[in-house]
């Protein structure tokens, strides 16, 4: 499972070790990545979201910044096989929040996450788990 986390977002470790051990429980290998360039974000989730079973992503302030052109590389990029969740620590959709809207890929299992703080990539990578075990359950 990916975990990709975009501009803006400090200190992680925190986040990063609970997703880990939370992966170790459950028998999922993770891979954490965050960056503050908007280019390499959608250059991660273009190149290796054909590669994982299932991802997280967290645009974070990315969502504020970001150009059509990033945008849609964002958004075809998710127009991955498998499923995905996107997560924002903060409920994005208080009138307090900072302009920031969800991705609206058109082609992807996509579900959301907000306002649950670092328990927001728990949750995830929970619900993505349960889904993966449904699917390989329905293959046998």
């Amino acid at each position: 499972m990916l975990i990709v986390n975009g501009p803006g977002l400090v200190d992680l470790h925190g986040c990063e070790s609970a997703c880990t051990q939370l992966g170790a429980q459950l028998g999922l290998s993770l891979e954490f990545r965050q960056t503050d360039d908007l280019q390499q974000f959608a250059q991660w989730l273009t190149q290796d979201l054909d590669h994982v079973d299932a991802f997280v992503l967290n645009p974070h302030s990315s969502q504020s910044t970001m150009d059509a052109t990033h945008r849609g590389a964002i958004e075809k990029a998710l127009a991955h096989q498998g499923p995905g969740i996107e997560v924002h620590l903060t409920n994005i959709f208080a009138d307090s929040a900072a302009s920031c809207e969800p991705l609206r890929p058109t082609a992807c299992d996509l579900g959301l996450v907000c306002g649950l703080g670092v328990q927001g990539y728990i949750v995830a990578i929970k619900a993505l788990h349960q889904r993966l075990s449904q699917v390989e359950a329905a293959s046998t």
